[in-house]
């Protein structure tokens, strides 16, 4: 509820700092910007292109066949089972089955939710310009899609107020209810850098 507060607040000096614009200037601009542009059709209509005659043709041959003679390679790599895995997402359940959430459904719903996350951190980095590190939760995820559990694995932000809040905006997360899906413990890592 705070955290609401606090963006309307932030929506309210936003709206102060708009000042309505003048008419006639932004008309002139317009005017000014048509003349601009036909002169500019006009003069393009009166030249041509030059046509192809300019080409060499003989370069354009030899580069050709250059590439006409490039061979492919197989390369033979070994499996590697994280491979294409989220950076910092692991996932791991208890007796997870086929009907069990993919890593890939769950970094949806971190993502939807990375707007929020942001703007917390960037509420506090105003307060605290120096803030920047990784943040760890682990969270519970029940099968109904509810979060019933949060805690912080690590953290880099030293900043023990704003650890408390991302987490507790991590348990409003919902993942959508899946029949058969087993409590699954996730671990996401978030970085956090000033820009």
């Amino acid at each position: 509820m705070l955290a609401q507060a606090d963006e309307l607040n932030d929506l309210r000096e936003l709206v102060d700092d708009v000042k309505p614009l003048a008419q006639a200037p932004a008309q002139r601009a317009v005017k000014g910007a048509a003349k601009t542009q036909e002169a500019l059709v006009t003069r393009a209509k009166t030249r041509s292109s030059g046509g192809i005659a300019g080409l060499n043709l003989k370069k354009a041959q030899a580069s050709g066949e250059r590439l006409a003679a490039h061979k492919q390679a197989t390369v033979q790599a070994p499996v590697d089972p994280n491979a294409g895995e989220e950076r910092g997402t692991q996932v791991a359940s208890a007796g997870k089955t086929a009907a069990g959430r993919s890593s890939e459904e769950i970094r949806r719903v971190f993502d939807a939710s990375k707007g929020t996350i942001m703007r917390m951190y960037t509420r506090a980095l105003r307060k605290n310009p120096t803030l920047q590190g990784q943040f760890v939760p682990e969270l519970t995820i029940e099968p109904d899609g509810s979060v019933s559990s949060c805690k912080v694995v690590s953290s880099e932000l030293k900043a023990p107020a704003l650890e408390k809040n991302l987490c507790n905006r991590l348990r409003m997360l919902n993942f959508g209810a899946k029949s058969g899906a087993p409590q699954q413990i996730v671990r996401y890592t978030f970085d956090f850098l000033p820009s």
